[in-house]
């Protein structure tokens, strides 16, 4: 399902290859926030800079978020 802003913007997590992710990388997206958030959110800010518009905690995963209609693309 995802959160709320997620699912009201029409964006999903999937991972590398637009497959459903697994319990364990939606666990470590959401405790990978918390590096995400040290120093100053440089984790979020790094999505601007990376050639697919990864996080931190994206890139550690191994996921991505994507538009719905754009998986596995």
């Amino acid at each position: 399902m995802g959160t709320i802003g997620k699912h009201s913007l029409g964006l999903v997590v999937t991972t590398m290859d637009g497959k459903k992710i697994s319990f364990g990388q939606a666990n470590g997206r959401y405790f990978g926030r918390i590096l995400s958030m040290i120093p100053l959110y440089a984790g979020f800010f790094m999505c601007a800079f990376t050639e697919k518009k990864q996080t931190l905690h994206d890139t550690i995963t191994n996921t991505q978020v994507v538009w719905k209609g754009d998986r596995g693309s």
